[in-house]
């Protein structure tokens, strides 16, 4: 992943990424310059409560492009380690949704060392 985001700097420097853990709950780290969001509990299962929450946390959260936010994504994801369940299902429509909110074109990209549970 850090040869993958260390590419994509130099070739599109502009572009926003983020990233999005999930575990028993879903963090939303996004570029890394602010606190993470995490979303846990009786809000995992309520659609409107994720989109919600993804909605209030785009902006701020996805506001620096990569050339500026490169070496903190590299720092969050080097210090991820292996927790809990895969809440697979709210992490991935936060991320799609945040995704859609991006340029055409935008991708999610999903990274899971466990089954969706």
């Amino acid at each position: 992943m850090e040869k993958q985001i260390e590419q994509l700097s130099k070739i599109y420097p502009n572009m926003k990424i983020g990233i999005v853990l999930f575990n028993n709950e879903v963090t939303i780290i996004g570029d890394g310059f602010n606190d993470p969001l995490i979303i846990a509990g009786d809000k995992l299962n309520n659609y409107e409560s994720l989109v919600e929450i993804a909605q209030t946390s785009e902006d701020k959260l996805f506001s620096n492009p990569i050339c500026k936010s490169k070496e903190l994504i590299i720092k969050k994801l080097c210090n991820i380690e292996e927790t809990g369940g895969t809440a697979l299902g709210p992490a991935l429509l936060v991320s799609a949704y945040l995704s859609s909110k991006g340029k055409k074109g935008s991708k999610v990209i999903i990274c899971t060392d466990g089954i969706a549970n």
